[in-house]
Order: C-alpha cells, then sequence, then structure tokens
C-alpha cells in the first residue's frame, strides 16, 4: 500500500509533539518549538493540526487509538460467550492502560482537561471507542445473551468496573507499581463477574428461595 508524504509528516508530528507534551508539559511546549524539531514550514504544522489543543489531544489518543483496534478483535460476537470474550477484552484494556507511560498520558490528559474544550475533544474520542464495545453488548442483548438494557450505558458501567481496582491508585501515586499479567487477568475476571451478574439475563437471575432474607 502506498503511503503519502504528507502521512509519513503528519507521523513526524505526532511523535515528535508527544515526546515534548510528555517532557515538558503543555504550557513548555509551543508550536513553534514542535516545528523546529520536525522541520518545514508552520503552514504545514497547521494544516494537519489547527491547534495545539487539537495536536495535543490527537497525540495523547494516539497510543490508545492504535492499541485499542486489536484489543476490540477480542469482541468476537459468532463466539456466543461474552464471558469469555470480555474477560480477554477486559485484561488486554488493563495491561494497556494501567501502564507506567499510559498513566503519565492519563494524568496529562486530567490536568489539561479544561484548557479550550480539551477535555471535550478527548471525551468525544474515548466515546468513539467505548461505542465499539457498545456494539458488541448490544449484540449480546439482542440475541438473549444479556439482559436488554441501553448497550452506552452498559458500556460505561463495564469500563468503571474495569478500572475500579487498580487505575485510580496509579493516578494518584498511591500505588507506582503496574500490575504484572496475573493480576490483570484476575482484575478483569472481577470486574466482569460483576458486570454479569448485573446484565445477566432474567432467565439467569437468581431467584430468592423460601425463607431466605432479602
Amino acid at each position: 500500500m502506498h503511503v503519502k508524504k504528507s502521512d509519513f509528516k503528519r507521523q513526524a508530528i505526532l511523535d515528535t509533539a508527544y515526546r515534548l507534551f510528555r517532557a515538558q508539559g503543555f504550557d513548555g511546549t509551543s508550536m513553534s518549538g514542535i516545528n523546529t524539531q520536525v522541520g518545514g514550514s508552520k503552514a504545514t504544522l497547521y494544516s494537519h493540526f489547527p491547534s495545539k489543543e487539537e495536536l495535543f489531544v490527537e497525540c495523547m489518543m494516539a497510543g490508545l487509538e492504535n492499541y485499542m483496534s486489536d484489543t476490540l478483535k477480542h469482541l468476537d460476537t459468532s463466539c456466543g460467550d461474552p464471558e469469555h470474550a470480555l474477560r480477554n477484552f477486559g485484561a488486554s484494556v488493563l495491561a494497556f492502560i494501567c501502564s507506567p507511560e499510559q498513566v503519565e498520558v492519563r494524568r496529562l490528559m486530567i490536568a489539561e482537561a479544561a484548557r479550550s474544550g480539551t477535555g471535550k475533544l478527548f471525551f468525544d474520542k474515548i466515546s468513539a471507542l467505548r461505542a465499539q464495545v457498545s456494539s458488541f453488548l448490544a449484540v449480546c442483548m439482542t440475541s438473549g445473551l444479556l439482559r436488554r438494557d441501553d448497550p452506552d450505558l452498559a458500556a460505561d458501567h463495564l469500563g468503571a468496573l474495569l478500572e475500579a481496582e487498580i487505575l485510580e491508585p496509579l493516578l494518584l501515586h498511591v500505588r507506582e507499581a503496574a500490575p504484572d499479567e496475573r493480576e490483570t487477568v484476575l482484575t478483569a475476571r472481577r470486574a466482569v463477574a460483576a458486570f454479569l451478574r448485573a446484565y445477566a439475563p432474567a432467565s439467569r437471575q437468581q431467584v430468592p428461595t423460601a425463607g431466605t432474607e432479602d
């Protein structure tokens, strides 16, 4: 497949800007400084990224978008087993978002969220990725593997459950060490188990036996 010269230029800008944003922060990084290191005209830089805010969002989200393209393949609706699919998906997501680099990126995203609509740009991109999870859940609901509900809300619940145990302590420096593979697998298993209890079909809901308390 032929790759356009402009695609190489765009990637060079992203790579340079990502490195500078992580090293210097948003305020310490300028479009002029990025352009100096990349080379070429400022007009070319601005033709790819109209503002520093948009470039910042693209930099911070590029890794997640690239990683998720493979991770989303775990959500295979043909297998008929949402638990297996969600466990593999969840473990893969946790391994990525709890890595030291991505924890640092998340901190930067949160720190700059109030700047010139940056937070909304982040939210829109994350929502686009979550929509693909929502599509998988919608199929499971239609086929009776999960109870019928709002698949977008269910995707939000799944994401929150996956992040609940490990990510917040990492973000707040309460915990420093990233989880190993065993921990991510077990954490994903617990999160998915809680999710499936909440979204189990009515036929699989536990019915209290006579004489038990609610």
